[in-house]
């Protein structure tokens, strides 16, 4: 599970500025406007943690990750029909509240399926 988070993060940030020429030299969208997604996308992300950890707190991790990915499948293909500033900006608030919830139940699944003699190594290590 590390490894799998570890791959995904990097690919992530590996991927995040060909956002920026993809808005802007793909669909023609000035330079403002992937500066703005990147900005909606992180605020969106705080609002979207703090609602996925509520509701992986009501409901089971297993339950709640495909509602997780959905979300964050649906903002990144609305990129794909960015041929505005508002459809781009609506694509990075769906992102980002759907993208969040990955790390907020990654670390519910840490915590519940780490045994408790395993997180005082963790700790002590």
């Amino acid at each position: 599970m590390l490894l799998t988070n570890a791959v995904n993060s990097f690919g992530g940030g590996l991927v995040l500025p060909f956002l920026w020429f993809y808005l802007t030299k793909v669909r023609g969208l000035p330079d403002a406007v992937p500066a703005a997604t990147f900005s909606v996308q992180a605020v969106s992300a705080v609002f979207g943690a703090l609602t996925w950890g509520a509701v992986v707190d009501k409901f089971a991790y297993r339950t709640v990750i495909p509602i997780v990915m959905t979300t964050a499948a649906i903002g990144t293909s609305l990129y794909s029909a960015a041929t505005s500033p508002f459809v781009a900006l609506l694509a990075a608030l769906i992102y980002g509240f759907g993208i969040s919830g990955v790390g907020t139940i990654l670390r519910k699944m840490y915590a519940v399926l780490t045994t408790g003699d395993a997180r005082k190594l963790i700790l002590w290590s």
